[in-house]
């Protein structure tokens, strides 16, 4: 299985969420998408072109926060009639 680490936090407003992949992965061999200093339309963009890359692997994404969902569901659903994509996160929202 291919996993990609995002260490996404461009919709978080406390810092630290982007070191999660890093930690849930320790010890795994992983690629990752650079989003480092990115801000939130570069990082979308960038984190799409990633989902892109591997989408016909159906990867496992590992992000930092859920600014990663809107990007990764994209290049699903382009590539899938009928995509489906399963979400953890520590403290579920739903914003507006």
């Amino acid at each position: 299985m291919r996993i990609v680490k995002i260490p996404s936090a461009t919709a978080s407003q406390q810092r630290g969420c982007e070191s999660a992949p890093q930690e849930l992965c320790r010890g795994m061999l992983c690629d990752e998408a650079d989003v480092s200093g990115l801000d939130r339309e570069s990082g979308a963009r960038a984190i799409y072109s990633k989902a892109c890359e591997f989408i016909l692997e159906k990867p496992l994404f590992v992000g930092g926060d859920h600014s990663i969902t809107y990007s990764t569901f994209m290049a699903f659903s382009e590539e899938f009639a009928a995509p489906a994509m399963i979400s953890f996160d520590a403290h579920a929202n739903a914003l507006p």
